[in-house]
């Protein structure tokens, strides 16, 4: 069994002239195992588990004072299975020879 944790952090920024941005951040966490003597692989991957993604923005311009608020879908729960068909081994790669490896052959 694999684990995987992901963390993004945005700090408090200036967006425009006079637009400021809250800090935000998300947190991720993903789970594999191989399965079907490791032909297959089932995973499990939880996204912005928190809603730490959610983004609010001031603008102060002189006379006029603007917030907004948003929230973006980001919190996802995704399984997944993957199955590998092939052996695992690769065929040898073909010796091929490019037109100008053949033409500069015929030209001596």
């Amino acid at each position: 069994m694999r684990a995987e944790v992901s963390v993004v952090y945005n700090s408090k920024r200036l967006g425009g002239a006079n637009t400021i941005s809250r800090p935000v951040s998300q947190a991720d966490i993903a789970f594999q195992k191989s399965v079907l003597k490791d032909k297959a692989t089932i995973r499990l991957a939880i996204t912005d588990i928190y809603k730490g993604n959610q983004v609010k923005y001031t603008q102060n311009l002189p006379g006029l004072l603007s917030s907004s608020y948003g929230y973006y879908e980001s919190r996802q729960v995704r399984l997944s299975f993957n199955y590998r068909f092939s052996s695992g081994a690769t065929k040898d790669q073909r010796n091929r020879k490019s037109a100008l490896e053949s033409e500069s052959g015929r030209i001596q």
